[in-house]
């Protein structure tokens, strides 16, 4: 029984994480938010930050910006300076996964609505496509 419970934990972690391929420029720039408002929050420089690391002021602002990944470590160390704990840099990511899959979801539904079927063919192509690269603004 144990052994049937974590397959299905397997799948279960396996579609998360297809769920969230192609999106992790997106939780990079939410992490990297987070961090700026718990910095902005405690009243502390980049650069203050930055000297008790034993990083760059231009680091912070990459991590800040979402340019630069946060590896766990350094992430750990940041929770740490900022007194919280590190979940705290992921809470909220949830709204922004699930709003971008309602919008797909919607395009979905509304192509399905159009008569032409090359026309809708063409357009659930283009949603397809959407679905698997993530927007660069």
């Amino acid at each position: 029984m144990n052994n049937k419970i974590s397959e299905l934990q397997l799948v279960k972690d396996s579609h998360i994480l297809q769920d969230l391929a192609g999106r992790d420029e997106k939780i990079d720039k939410h992490v990297g938010n987070r961090l700026r408002e718990r910095r902005v929050h405690m009243n502390q420089s980049q650069s203050a930050i930055a000297n008790r690391i034993g990083i760059t002021y231009q680091q912070i602002q990459k991590y800040e910006s979402g340019v630069n990944r946060i590896s766990a470590g350094r992430l750990y160390i940041m929770a740490n300076i900022l007194d919280v704990e590190t979940n705290y840099f992921f809470e909220g990511l949830d709204y922004i996964i699930t709003n971008e899959k309602t919008n797909l979801q919607e395009l979905h539904c509304a192509a399905d609505d159009i008569v032409d079927d090359k026309l809708r063919d063409a357009i659930m192509g283009i949603i397809d496509v959407a679905k698997k690269k993530p927007n660069k603004l």
